[in-house]
């Protein structure tokens, strides 16, 4: 049985990786469901074909086309003028600067 552990670990099964889908003893992957240890998963050939599917759908486009720019359908515009910047600070480099 396929099953995906919650975390690390270490039994008669050898040593697994968490959230790495593993092929288990019926009874051992039970045992970790039912410890909660485990989730069941499909096996990795499921997985893989279910993926593609996705995958698939996703390369054909958006499904839902997306308004852009502000509340009122205009595209906002970025300010690239100085006056509109604010001031920046200028620091001195050394204290005798500022003795002075």
């Amino acid at each position: 049985m396929w099953i995906k552990p919650l975390r690390p670990m270490t039994g008669v099964y050898g040593r697994i990786r968490a959230k790495v889908p593993v092929n288990l003893p019926d009874s051992i992957a039970k045992s970790l469901i039912d410890q909660q240890k485990a989730v069941p998963c499909p096996s990795p050939e499921k997985a893989k074909a279910v993926h593609l599917e996705v995958a698939k759908k996703a390369a054909e486009g958006p499904t839902k086309i997306l308004p852009t720019g502000g509340q009122d359908g205009e595209e906002k515009q970025s300010s690239s003028s100085q006056a509109d910047r604010a001031p920046a600070k200028k620091s001195s480099k050394s204290s005798k600067d500022d003795a002075k």
